[in-house]
């Protein structure tokens, strides 16, 4: 049949070397839907990897702290299974198999799951796009606020 193409966004990110941009780091990014109901995230498509890598809302680590982050429900999800690094389901009242994952930049430890995943839908795009507004509207009067409280403190 016909490839399916996921719509991804180009990210950039400059590297200084010595007070100057020596380069850029680019990585692509697209919109998963994982569980149902589905939950929406924009991941890093990382062709080094074999494994779909999203923050647990269990995760306890200052990445998954942070203001706005999505993290994934699965106890709400219907279709989401616990299983272990072989693809075995994990039996009642055992815990999952912990795996830890090593990049460039760090590395992550975390549980395997098996559920549904979408690649790309619109309606996923949208819930990101007006969640990425909302983001963005709250950081401005965040910056309003802060900007008219140094002015009004300084004069």
């Amino acid at each position: 049949g016909d490839p399916y193409l996921i719509g991804l966004r180009r990210e950039s990110v400059p590297i200084y070397r010595r007070g100057k941009i020596a380069s850029f780091k680019t990585s692509y990014s697209g919109v998963v839907s994982m569980g149902v109901p589905a939950q929406h995230f924009r991941v890093v498509f990382d062709t080094g990897s074999g494994n779909i890598v999203i923050p647990a809302a269990e995760c306890k680590s200052e990445a998954c702290k942070v203001e706005g982050r999505r993290l994934f429900h699965m106890r709400s999800s219907t279709s989401s299974t616990p299983i272990n690094s072989d693809g075995s389901a994990v039996r009642p009242g055992e815990l999952s198999e912990q795996v830890t994952i090593g990049f460039g930049t760090g590395e992550i430890t975390g549980e395997f799951a098996r559920d549904r995943v979408c690649f790309g839908t619109a309606a996923a795009h949208a819930a990101l796009a007006a969640d990425d507004e909302a983001r963005a509207a709250a950081a401005a009067s965040v910056a309003a606020a802060n900007g008219t409280a140094a002015n009004g403190s300084a004069g």
